[in-house]
């Protein structure tokens, strides 16, 4: 491939070959002529060169004679190689190779010369808008027939009055098109930027709320009654004001101070305007707006519900109870909303209880106590002799509700241990359900006292303790194995009073045996089962039981060569996994677990520094 450089070294190549060339040399050869694209764009007033575009290929490539032509002169003119735009627009620019008649062509499209932005200016200096209220700013940029005319529009704080609780944005809002929009109140810049040069200029826009011009209530005055609640509801004019926090408080009619009371033991009031009458007496309810301070007041009177009567929960007829136990005895008060809810709580003697009075000395709180929340709680036994009486006193009236009372005991009579019969492994845990009949049995009576025992205690075994626990919600533990004798009871005892009541039930602890042992070493490595020791120490080897809930860990030491052959002659003694080192050889320390047959061994050698 070769460019061609000018139209002169184009004619020099051709004149050349003219003077040297016979009639019978055959044409120049020439595979590919071409321009490098399909179309190209030139702006307005600047130059090319045709040949920087112009690809010829073959043999003779330098020899090719070229021209070009335009087809739109108005638009691009051709002298020689240089192509000039003159106007905007499109042309086609055609070369010919002479010799060949080869051609190709190239759409030109000539485009204006770019004219920069100068500046940029808005419509207005300054705005003043209200919430929700809309302005179109308009930009102008200079000069007119500017090329880029595309702006940017921004919203900023003013350098001295920038928030660090809100956003510009917060303020107002500016669409791409400039149209403001007022946000909330405050000062902000709206910012228009031109693409092009990054020319500014701004407009000053200063937002106001819609005031307050008053405050109304929906009511003007409410009657209550201790405990009621009346919702008051406040109306701010205007609807769209932009600050509608209000504020409410309580106090006393001008005519009517308490120096004894504040307005709040009378009337309370919520910060939605829920007033709750607390006691009788008359209060002001004042709501204040925010913005203005404009109010509106209600007057409420507060007076007391008397009482009418009053009943205990539990109805009429006897109340059992047993002589240790707590019963909850409920007054209820007529009306429930009554002012006063002050119940007072006694026991009396019934007409059955006078006589044990009289003949016994004894008072009602020998046989029930009742404390002043109404939790009765039985004594001496008892029947239908007293009784608990609820007393209301409201004002010059006083009413009262009574319930005889049986103080009774029950005993146990059975206790029945689930499961009945069980194993469990060394540590391992059973928890002992106990069912006491009859249900009703009295608390204390329900009390068991938890033990384990040899089922037979003739046998000659160690004491049970060592096998295993009972603690006093009757949760077995294991600790060692044993089956002998007929195992291990756990019993649980009631002491009703008439003789003992036991539940049983009869367990035995696994023997867990060793699936496997092996010997390690606190703190230091075993590799491939050896280790060495130098002539005059000595190391504890210590056995590892899968799984560690093993019963019997006894083991048996011994020590061989290393094929497990006895030896007279050994390089270490082994007593209880202690090995002493004794001569400079190789011996093998195993490890044997009694129960399981379970071995380990180590291969220990003995050197000398």
């Amino acid at each position: 491939m070769k460019k061609l450089n000018s139209i002169l070294l184009s004619a020099l190549i051709i004149f050349s070959l003219l003077t040297s060339c016979t009639e019978d040399e055959p044409q120049i050869k020439i595979t590919s002529f071409s321009f490098d694209a399909a179309s190209v764009e030139v702006i307005e007033g600047t130059s090319v060169n045709l040949n920087d575009h112009l690809t010829i290929e073959g043999e003779d490539a330098s020899k090719a004679e070229v021209s070009f032509t335009s087809d739109n002169e108005e638009v691009v003119t051709v002298d020689g190689v240089t192509l000039t735009a003159v106007g905007v627009g499109n042309a086609t620019i055609e070369a010919t190779e002479t010799n060949t008649n080869k051609s190709a062509t190239i759409a030109v499209t000539v485009i204006a010369a770019n004219i920069a932005v100068t500046g940029v200016s808005l419509n207005e200096e300054s705005v003043a808008l209200q919430i929700g209220q809309t302005f179109q700013l308009a930009a102008t940029i200079a000069p007119e027939d500017a090329t880029e005319k595309e702006l940017i529009w921004s919203v900023e704080f003013p350098s001295e009055g920038k928030s660090n609780e809100t956003v510009p944005s917060d303020i107002a809002t500016v669409s791409e098109e400039g149209l403001v929009t007022a946000v909330s109140p405050g000062e902000v810049n709206v910012v228009v930027k031109t693409k092009d040069g990054d020319f500014t200029a701004s407009t000053s826009v200063v937002i106001s709320g819609i005031p307050v011009t008053g405050v109304t209530l929906n009511q003007n005055e409410a009657n209550l009654e201790v405990g009621e609640t009346v919702q008051l509801t406040a109306t701010i004019a205007p609807e769209n004001a932009t600050e509608k926090g209000v504020t409410w408080s309580v106090a006393f009619p001008s005519a009517s101070k308490n120096n004894e009371v504040a307005p709040t033991d009378i009337a309370t009031v919520t910060e939605t305007g829920l007033v709750t009458a607390v006691s009788a007496g008359s209060v002001v309810v004042t709501v204040t707006t925010t913005d203005g301070e404009f109010t509106a007041s209600a007057s409420i009177s507060i007076t007391n519900v008397a009482v009418t009567g009053v009943a205990i929960g539990t109805g009429t007829g006897v109340i059992e109870i047993n002589g240790t136990e707590t019963i909850q005895l409920n007054a209820t008060i007529t009306p429930s909303n009554a002012f006063n809810q002050a119940v007072s709580w006694s026991v009396e003697f019934t007409n059955v209880g006078d006589n044990m009075r009289t003949n016994f000395t004894l008072l009602p709180e020998d046989f029930a106590t009742v404390d002043q929340n109404g939790a009765v709680t039985g004594g001496n036994p008892c029947n239908a002799c007293v009784k608990v009486v609820a007393t209301v006193v409201d004002g010059d009236n006083t009413f009262t509700a009574s319930a005889d009372i049986n103080i009774i005991k029950v005993l146990v009579t059975s206790i029945t241990l689930d499961p009945a019969s069980f194993t469990i492994d060394p540590d391992g845990t059973q928890q002992i359900t106990a069912t006491i009949l009859p249900v009703n049995a009295s608390p204390n009576e329900k009390k068991l006292y938890w033990n384990v025992a040899h089922v037979n205690n003739l046998c000659d075994v160690p004491p049970v303790s060592n096998y295993a626990s009972v603690d006093q919600d009757g949760l077995v533990t294991g600790i060692a194995a044993y089956s002998a004798c007929g195992g291990i009871n756990v019993t649980a005892t009631s002491e009703n009073g008439e003789g003992s009541v036991v539940g049983t039930a009869n367990f035995s602890v696994n023997s867990i045996l060793a699936t496997g042992i092996e010997i390690y070493i606190d703190g230091q490595t075993i590799t491939d089962k050896k280790i060495n020791l130098l002539n005059g120490s000595s190391v504890t080897l210590l056995v590892n039981f899968t799984p560690t809930t093993t019963s019997n860990k006894t083991l048996t030491w011994t020590v061989t060569d290393t094929n497990g052959n006895a030896t007279m002659y050994p390089a270490v003694s082994v007593d209880g996994g202690v090995v002493t080192t004794l001569l400079n050889d190789e011996s093998r320390v195993t490890v044997t677990n009694e129960a399981s047959g379970q071995t380990d061994y180590i291969d220990i050698n003995v050197v000398v520094l």
